[in-house]
């Protein structure tokens, strides 16, 4: 009897120790599972932010965390790096992943300064023939096409009045003479305008003037 309880205890106890390797042998496969399944960086907000907020510290509003790559929305942002001094174009709640659509573009602040009604277009402007000092965004000016004559003499009209300045851009560029720069001008302009605009601009030069009459 005594040999007999010895034997089921010593089988018991090395039951116990083979169910206990089983158990962290799956463990272990798990935990090895976990670590080969593929991650995503992605920025998680901390907390809600209002439209247009300025992200000058990302790691006051955000998180990078790792997830799997299928709850990640496309076009989402990898790491803080990438979205310092970005701007907000419309509110994000706590925990939501930062995507480019909440991103403000160029194309956005076009359409957020656009009056009713307007659309844009970028005409090349002669950077000499700038007329009235800078020109800056929200600036009104006149534009003046300056055609030269078969006699030698040139003629000036004015083809636009007090138009919304959007945009402007000035870079090198290289002519026959050598460097020189050119400028383009965005202007708010209604839509029947801008077929007869682009048709006149290449006529001759365009020259801008600051608007006196805002």
């Amino acid at each position: 009897m005594l040999r007999w309880m010895i034997g089921v205890v010593l089988f018991l106890v090395s039951g116990t120790s083979a169910t206990s390797s089983v158990v962290a042998s799956a463990s272990e496969k798990n935990a090895a599972y976990v670590e080969a399944v593929p991650r995503a960086r992605a920025l998680v907000a901390k907390k809600n932010l209002a439209r247009y907020t300025v992200i000058k510290d990302p790691q006051k509003y955000f998180s990078e965390v790792l997830v799997a790559p299928s709850t990640v929305p496309k076009s989402h942002f990898h790491r803080l790096s990438e979205v310092k001094d970005l701007k907000l174009k419309k509110p994000i709640a706590e925990g939501e992943y930062l995507t480019l659509d909440y991103i403000l573009t160029d194309a956005d602040s076009l359409e957020l300064m656009m009056p009713p009604g307007h659309v844009a277009i970028t005409l090349a402007i002669n950077p000499e023939g700038i007329a009235g000092g800078c020109v800056l965004p929200m600036d009104r000016c006149d534009l003046v096409l300056t055609l030269e004559l078969d006699d030698g003499s040139s003629s000036s009209a004015t083809i636009l009045t007090n138009a919304l300045i959007l945009a402007t851009d000035i870079a090198a560029a290289t002519s026959e003479k050598g460097p020189k720069l050119s400028m383009t001008v965005t202007l708010a302009v209604l839509p029947r305008q801008v077929r007869r605009l682009r048709e006149l601009s290449s006529w001759g030069e365009l020259r801008i003037f600051l608007a006196k009459h805002k």
